[in-house]
């Protein structure tokens, strides 16, 4: 195993032996069961599509999309694969997330006639389910707007056994057996945990349904660790996230499974007692991702170098407070609205928005940014430091592909495409048009059609911050792609950033430093090209 390779594998185990010891031991019959889901990996699977995929959605009359309840991206792939169904394809939606018994309550929210407020204390969201409701949110909006029904899957039990799993199988395949009866022709589709799609789980207890024995039953797995290690020996974790495991069988590969856990962990984490979560410190979490980049580019970062914080510690305001002149704070609470996570070198300060990983890997890329550049002054000066700031996003994506390599971001595609659907006093147009300009300012600069020029300033402090996140998204993608494909090597890229980013002579190094990139191969033309 190569040492790259190696050290992302006891990290994700590391990780998940974190996360299982959090939860507590299990019994030997939940061991048992988990067993049976593992032994689903142990084929040698075979590289698809999404395009084969969406063919056999058309095919199928009972579709099973696994869910990995504290990761966010398993539920956007849900919502991608849903949309993927044909259009004319009559479907009903069948959650795990809500219970049976809560039918009249998710027929009176989906309908309108109650409010998400009520809705949510009337199924009891955090106690009987207690992962993040907006991650499940957009796929309720979707379902309002095509008119798909939703029906609870779940059933109450008082604990979580071998037993109940079992029970839970046999009442999800009664109900959706009951769906299909009542309703002819009519697609099922299911979100459930991934541990129950193994073929003796779920599936086995579905088959057994009378009223379902001729229907054609297609299963999702999402995120196998063993499947996702088989593409990195190989190199072909980049380019494949869909792999066809059987006739009935497939699974979607869209995060490693170091970010799979890890999200997990920074989830339980967020989510325990007072007293046990004191003691949990995300300056951990940042430097994990630290000693990663250290490690792939050989490079060394002084211990204590820096600190993490958080909207919780008073004292980093009262630093802000004391360093920076009044417009410059206006600047920093930009971001802290805008829910980013940004370093502020005069401090030497992580302040972290989010607990989740591209948030603390983007924050161990600044550090590591900082040691090499000597970068010393937040840019805050707007619109004179927008190209300091976007060579600051583009660094810091760059390392949260190393350390997320499933990660997408928008493209110029996807910029335009969003525009066209924005009304004219939409908050997040400015940026939006603001990234397009600056864009298309670049281009025309590296045909020689224009000189570099600095564009107005934009009406919104937040404007700034998010079109250089978009920019900045696009660059380090591109910068990503071309040194995995070994188009640009590793001294080339550290030389690149240890460029001081105060130097008078910035805004040459970054037409010079675009024109490499531009250089460099196109990731994909749309996000949306993946699932």
């Amino acid at each position: 195993m190569q040492p790259w390779i190696r050290i992302r594998n006891q990290l994700y185990r590391r990780l998940e032996a974190h996360v299982r010891l959090l939860l507590g031991k299990e019994s030997p019959g939940l061991v048992r069961y988990r067993q049976e889901y593992d032994k689903e990996f142990s084929r040698r699977p075979r590289v698809s599509s999404r395009e084969e995929l969406v063919g056999e959605l058309g095919r199928c009359d009972v579709l099973l999309i696994g869910d990995f309840h504290a990761l966010q991206q398993s539920q956007k792939a849900q919502l991608r694969v849903l949309k993927s169904v044909p259009a004319d394809k009559p479907l009903i939606l069948a959650v795990e997330f809500f219970e049976a018994r809560h039918q009249k309550a998710i027929d009176r929210y989906l309908s309108g006639h109650l409010a998400e407020r009520d809705f949510l204390k009337t199924v009891q969201w955090q106690k009987s389910w207690g992962f993040p409701w907006e991650h499940y949110r957009p796929i309720l909006r979707w379902a309002q707007k095509r008119k798909v029904r939703v029906v609870g899957l779940n059933k109450k039990t008082s604990n979580r056994s071998a037993l109940t799993l079992k029970q839970r199988d046999v009442f999800a395949a009664k109900v959706v057996a009951d769906l299909r009866r009542k309703n002819p022709g009519t697609m099922v589709a299911c979100i459930y945990g991934d541990l129950h799609l193994a073929s003796n789980h779920l599936p086995r207890q579905i088959r057994a349904q009378s009223a379902l024995k001729k229907d054609r039953l297609l299963t999702i797995f999402q995120n196998s660790e063993r499947l996702y290690f088989q593409l990195l020996e190989k190199e072909l974790e980049l380019e494949v996230d869909v792999v066809r495991m059987s006739k009935d069988q497939f699974c979607l590969l869209n995060v490693p499974p170091w970010v799979k856990w890890q999200n997990y962990l920074l989830f339980l984490e967020n989510h325990l007692d007072r007293e046990i979560r004191e003691d949990s410190d995300f300056q951990d979490e940042v430097h994990n991702h630290l000693q990663i980049l250290e490690h792939d580019l050989n490079v060394k970062v002084p211990e204590g170098s820096f600190s993490v914080v958080s909207a919780q510690d008073r004292g980093f305001w009262d630093q802000i407070l004391r360093t920076f002149a009044e417009r410059d704070r206006k600047f920093i609470e930009g971001w802290i609205e805008k829910g980013a996570s940004f370093y502020v070198p005069e401090l030497q300060s992580a302040f972290l928005a989010r607990a989740t990983v591209n948030h603390t890997a983007q924050l161990a890329t600044a550090v590591l940014h900082a040691h090499l550049s000597g970068w010393s002054k937040t840019p805050t000066r707007m619109p004179e430091d927008f190209l300091k700031l976007i060579w600051l996003e583009t660094v810091q994506y760059f390392g949260t592909k190393l350390i997320n390599p499933k990660r997408k971001t928008d493209t110029l595609q996807d910029i335009k495409a969003a525009l066209a659907v924005r009304l004219p006093d939409d908050l997040g147009k400015e940026a939006l048009q603001l990234a397009l300009q600056q864009k298309m300012n670049e281009l025309l600069v590296l045909a020689g059609q224009r000189k570099p020029r600095v564009l107005a300033k934009p009406r919104r402090v937040g404007s700034s911050i998010e079109a250089a996140r978009l920019l900045g998204g696009m660059l380090g993608e591109k910068l990503f792609l071309g040194y995995r494909r070994k188009v640009l090597s590793k001294e080339t890229l550290l030389n690149l950033f240890r460029r001081p980013v105060e130097a008078e002579s910035f805004e040459l190094f970054y037409y010079e430093v675009l024109d490499l990139i531009e250089s460099l191969p196109e990731p994909f033309l749309s996000k949306n090209e993946k699932l």
